[in-house]
């Protein structure tokens, strides 16, 4: 068989074979064979079927079979023998298949690109200081504190706030209609119930004290919250808190640290200080392994397949529609040439990425012979697990049944790929950012990709 490799491009090979024409013979011979074995027609016995007749028959099934074998056998054979490494569904333009004469046929396909690193060691990366003050730490144990609250009957001079739960009276007045009257209904002040009537006057009592009347006129009441008859309609509304109950915090002192498992409140500052720090530090480290990447893709320019880049653009849409489906939300699914240009742009931009970072960090992880055995994945169940509250065997079944496993292998391959580029980076630390400059920079650096594109 004759194999001519042309290279249309990087990632784009068309691959042109001639198969003698014994093998084309051979291999129809066998087909008609075997069919005439097992077909069934009125008057001839299996196996003595004329190959005429199965000819005449069947003569285009036969020779698509055969014509696909032969290309699939052909195909296996270039890609074993030249190092491809198709990307993409490969086009394949072919000519009859006729016995005693050769077959010749070409399949174009796209190829992963050959990366040769210029530079992944010793990049320049920001890497913010971790540094977590009183005030942070005071700030979550306050919020552990209120997570302890309990509700208890307020102050007279106290004015109905956020988290409050309120016994109310409520009447509704409006032209044509009969009042409408509520007596002692239960309301959680300004959050939601799941009950309208009880979240619009909810809405309504921030800042009343109990046993003062309040009266709101000319209100327009949100249909579903009255009946039907109400709707549209100007509304009078008479309200009175009857009982007012306040969140109140506990103390922040030992017995609170005690509650929660700690010996004394210091014991718990030191505790909630390490996990902060923790959480930080990871965060910060996902940040300074963005900005290593970017260095990384600026440094190491190839050029990717088109395909390879819309069909993970196209994986990316269809999982985050079943992710949303899983969530209960009802929507249909959506092409990708569906989508507005920006949104389809955005989408194979993000995809673009994806891609690059992952060869990347596969041609790191070759450079440095790096690679992750089954101890290392089982150790990651096990962290899974004890984060989750659950056995190792039941992750690991849950992954089996997701068909996860072998990607998670992948997944820990690249972590530590990326691990070792950030090791072995000049590490230029700076002062921590806060959320709002963090939140600034994003959006400039989504203006610059716009710009570009």
């Amino acid at each position: 068989m004759e194999i001519e490799v042309e290279e249309l491009s990087p990632v784009s090979k068309k691959v042109s074979f001639v198969v003698e024409s014994e093998r084309v013979t051979r291999s129809l011979d066998k087909a008609y064979k075997r069919l005439s074995r097992e077909v069934r027609i009125k008057g001839f016995r299996p196996g003595k079927v004329p190959r005429s007749l199965l000819e005449k028959r069947f003569a285009r099934q036969i020779e698509g079979e055969v014509g696909g074998q032969l290309i699939s056998e052909a195909f296996e054979e270039a890609i074993e023998e030249h190092k491809l490494l198709p990307v993409s569904q490969p086009i394949i333009e072919r000519s009859a298949l006729k016995t005693g004469e050769e077959y010749r046929f070409s399949v174009t396909i796209e190829v992963q690109p050959e990366i040769e690193l210029q530079q992944w060691e010793g990049l320049d990366v920001e890497w913010e200081r971790v540094e977590m003050s009183d005030e942070q730490v005071d700030e979550e144990l306050d919020r552990m504190a209120s997570q302890q609250a309990t509700l208890e009957l307020a102050d007279p001079d106290h004015e109905a706030a956020a988290g409050d739960m309120a016994t109310v009276n409520a009447s509704f007045a409006a032209a044509g209609l009969d009042d409408y009257s509520l007596d002692t209904l239960l309301v959680s002040v300004e959050s939601s119930t799941g009950i309208a009537v009880a979240d619009f006057l909810g809405s309504r009592i921030g800042g009343l004290k109990s046993g003062v009347e309040q009266v709101f006129e000319d209100l327009e009441i949100p249909e579903g919250t009255l009946p039907e008859e109400w709707n549209g309609k100007s509304v009078k509304l008479t309200l009175t808190i009857t009982e007012l109950k306040a969140k109140q915090a506990p103390a922040l002192d030992d017995e609170l640290a005690q509650d929660l498992g700690f010996d004394t409140l210091a014991d718990l500052k030191e505790d909630i200080r390490g996990k902060l720090t923790e959480q930080m530090t990871a965060h910060v480290k996902a940040k300074a392994a963005s900005k290593a990447m970017d260095k990384l893709i600026e440094l190491n320019s190839f050029e990717l397949p088109p395909g390879l880049i819309r069909a993970q653009a196209e994986d990316s849409l269809a999982r985050n529609f079943r992710q949303l489906s899983r969530q209960g939300f009802d929507i249909p699914a959506v092409r990708l040439e569906d989508l507005p240009e920006d949104r389809q742009q955005g989408l194979l931009d993000e995809a673009a990425r994806m891609i690059r970072q992952a060869m990347l960090l596969d041609a790191v992880a070759k450079a440095s012979s790096l690679e992750v055995g089954d101890d290392q994945v089982e150790e990651h169940i096990a962290q899974l697990a004890a984060q989750m509250g659950q056995q190792p065997a039941a992750i690991k079944a849950m992954l089996g049944r997701q068909g996860a496993m072998s990607g998670l292998k992948e997944q820990l391959r690249e972590q530590a790929a990326m691990d070792l580029v950030l090791d072995r980076a000049n590490v230029i630390e700076i002062e921590p950012q806060s959320f709002e400059q963090e939140q600034e920079q994003e959006q400039e650096q989504e203006q610059d990709s716009a710009s570009e594109g």
